[in-house]
């Protein structure tokens, strides 16, 4: 490949598909065997096989459904927004101590349900004499 670049598959298919296409579609590719059978491989035929694999790469690069855990985070993640106050700054420690749903939990279970919030811009962080501070800002 040149300049050592990786071009996808669906990428590749896609562009087989296109000069597929230009050819027309009654061109014959070649010809297969089919239950002892010679029979023509035409550019139609080539094409249906291509767009029948970019739809099963499209389906497996599709998000699915949250799993139970990403489900359960995302509920602890909303407790966690809802036991904290507007304004005031916690550090985890006091995030445990004061919302109940996560109660008992222990710091590097609690942290990864802060990052949702700050990427949707409702908790930021601020770093304070070496320790996180988190503060519920919308």
């Amino acid at each position: 490949m040149a300049n050592n670049v990786k071009i996808i598959k669906s990428v590749q298919f896609t562009a087989i598909r296109n000069y597929l296409e230009t050819l027309g579609g009654d061109v014959v590719l070649g010809e297969v065997m089919v239950k002892e059978q010679t029979v023509p491989y035409t550019a139609d035929m080539a094409i249906e096989l291509i767009d029948h694999e970019i739809e099963l790469l499209t389906k497996k690069n599709t998000p699915g459904k949250p799993t139970k855990v990403q489900q359960e985070n995302a509920k602890l993640t909303e407790a966690v927004y809802e036991g904290m106050e507007l304004g005031k700054p916690y550090t985890v420690t006091e995030i445990i101590k004061s919302v109940p749903a996560v109660a008992g939990m222990n710091i590097s279970k609690v942290r990864p349900l802060l990052t949702p919030l700050m990427e949707a811009e409702k908790v930021k962080r601020e770093e304070v004499k070496g320790k996180a501070i988190f503060t519920k800002i919308a």
